[in-house]
């Protein structure tokens, strides 16, 4: 036969706790060791950001997957979610939805697209920039249709283009391509040009800081100069090897 099973009372909880000079024998009553637990207190985010959030479909009581919609490549899920008069069923499709808004043809096949948001609120995108192996195409999207702009631009379009940006406090728009940095403010360019012979082989921007690596491994860094509205050479770092990719993130208010 088993041991009879240990009991306890609601109103007292039995609690080894080891003692230097003694037996396990401490006893706590309930509200005694309430007081001695550890508690968890949540806080708001301090080191992270939300970056999207997605509506929970808990609770699932089923789940159906199949192509019943007909026409389409991929299958659907069919899910029943939550119970009583908050049930319903729901279709959920691979991919994002999106509504087509125009249709551009382009000359060829671009290595890069960029977009160029209005400093003005709302802060929706501007122009696209399309870079190809040789030049770069930009495509004013500001009302409902999409259109090329060729003249009065401050674009290099002869050049492909590595990096693009709006600068901040309306400070115009820099683009970087092989041959230097160039910024862009009431379709007048500033460029900076690369020193001797050496090409710009990868580069990074965001609204106050731009990056740029040579060939071998050279950065240089520049900076909004917020009283002159320049972008200025702040530093150089040889990296001593080829950089193959650079990202700077934005910088927050």
């Amino acid at each position: 036969d088993l041991e009879e099973a240990p009991t306890t009372t609601s109103s007292r909880t039995h609690a080894k706790i080891a003692d230097v000079d003694g037996p396990y024998d401490t006893i706590y009553t309930t509200a005694r060791a309430a007081e001695l637990s550890v508690t968890f207190t949540p806080t708001r985010l301090t080191n992270l950001r939300r970056i999207a959030g997605m509506e929970s479909l808990a609770p699932t009581t089923g789940v159906l997957v199949g192509e019943l919609a007909g026409g389409e490549v991929s299958p659907q899920i069919y899910a029943l979610c939550g119970r009583g008069a908050g049930s319903c069923l729901r279709i959920l499709r691979h991919g994002a939805a999106v509504t087509e808004l125009a249709v551009s043809d382009l000359p060829g096949t671009p290595g890069a697209v960029f977009t160029v948001s209005n400093p003005s609120p709302p802060h929706h995108s501007q122009y696209i920039i399309v870079s190809f192996a040789d030049a770069t195409l930009i495509l004013d999207c500001s009302q409902d249709t999409v259109e090329e702009l060729t003249e009065n631009t401050g674009f290099l379009t002869n050049a492909p283009t590595l990096a693009c940006a709006a600068l901040s406090d309306d400070r115009g728009v820099c683009q970087v391509h092989p041959g230097g940095v160039r910024h862009i403010q009431n379709s007048t360019a500033k460029q900076w040009h690369c020193p001797g012979l050496k090409r710009v082989e990868t580069a990074s921007a965001n609204g106050s800081q731009v990056l740029v690596a040579f060939a071998g491994g050279e950065i240089i860094y520049f900076e909004l100069d917020p009283v002159s509205g320049n972008l200025t050479e702040s530093a150089q770092r040889d990296m001593g090897a080829d950089v193959t990719c650079l990202d700077v993130g934005s910088v927050g208010a």
